[in-house]
């Protein structure tokens, strides 16, 4: 927290160093000294894997990743620091249509023996939210992009955040171990986060986290019903150049849109084009 990048905030909200005393921080059942840990861990690891530009804007406001347009549609994916949701971790990628946020993903980096891991640090999926009356607007994004749901493209963009800091792991929290649940809304905490990982060909492990290597298993295609295989192509292309367009943006350093790739990504869904 001495850190310059840091000082600020902490300046400007004394309380930020001790977000990790919320009994609920990150997942039901940590230990003080676990979320204390993943707490300096997280931060200090940012601190070291994202330049000082990237970072310094992901803690001051909202770091454009990607931006997709065309045909009269405008989304964007953009991260930065979480502020109300933070016990649910404490960087948040959000997906944006028309300038609003109407789905939020939160992470953080944790370090690997939280979950039974030797790798030295993991991404962590903690939050998985639409925004209160989205719901429309949610389902009007994924129709417009060929069913690819905003929640799928935000992994996709976690994917690319991954590649460019080097973690190798995937992590997600389960339904009963998420900060809000409560034994009445189960189904939909079920559907929201298990149901969501197992789609992912996530496994769960004992300590209660979704875990799948980096990247994403994908179904080889033969597998896939023949009438079915392009449009599996077309999803699959998409979702990587989010991916690989994240990546290069955050090792250059300098947050902004992405060149190009951007316009004829949503082009390639409308027309069937597959994305180079």
């Amino acid at each position: 927290m001495e850190s310059p990048l840091y000082a600020g905030i902490v300046q400007g909200d004394p309380k930020f160093p001790f977000r990790h005393l919320k009994q609920d921080y990150l997942a039901l059942g940590l230990t003080a000294s676990e979320r204390a840990s993943c707490f300096l861990h997280h931060y200090s690891r940012l601190n070291a894997m994202l330049s000082n530009n990237i970072l310094r804007q992901a803690l001051q406001g909202n770091v454009l990743l990607h931006e997709i347009s065309g045909k009269g549609n405008s989304y964007r994916i953009t991260m930065g620091l979480a502020m109300e949701s933070y016990q649910e971790g404490e960087m948040s990628l959000f997906f944006e249509a028309g300038g609003a946020a109407i789905f939020n993903l939160g992470f953080m980096i944790v370090p690997g023996w939280l979950v039974d891991l030797e790798a030295p640090d993991v991404l962590m999926i903690l939050r998985l939210q639409g925004e209160k009356g989205c719901h429309a607007q949610l389902g009007l994004a994924a129709k417009a992009l060929h069913d690819i749901s905003p929640a799928a493209l935000l992994v996709a963009a976690l994917q690319g955040i991954a590649e460019a800091i080097e973690i190798r792991a995937l992590a997600g929290v389960s339904a009963t171990r998420q900060s809000s649940y409560t034994d009445d809304c189960y189904l939909s905490f079920k559907r929201a986060y298990d149901d969501f990982f197992i789609s992912l060909e996530t496994t769960l492990e004992k300590t209660g986290f979704y875990y799948s290597p980096l990247p994403l298993h994908e179904k080889p295609l033969e597998l896939v019903k023949s009438n079915n295989r392009l449009r599996t192509k077309i999803r699959r292309s998409f979702k990587r150049q989010v991916a690989e367009d994240v990546c290069r943006l955050l090792r250059q350093g300098d947050a902004g849109k992405t060149e190009g790739s951007s316009c004829a990504g949503l082009e390639a869904l409308e027309t069937g084009v597959l994305v180079p």
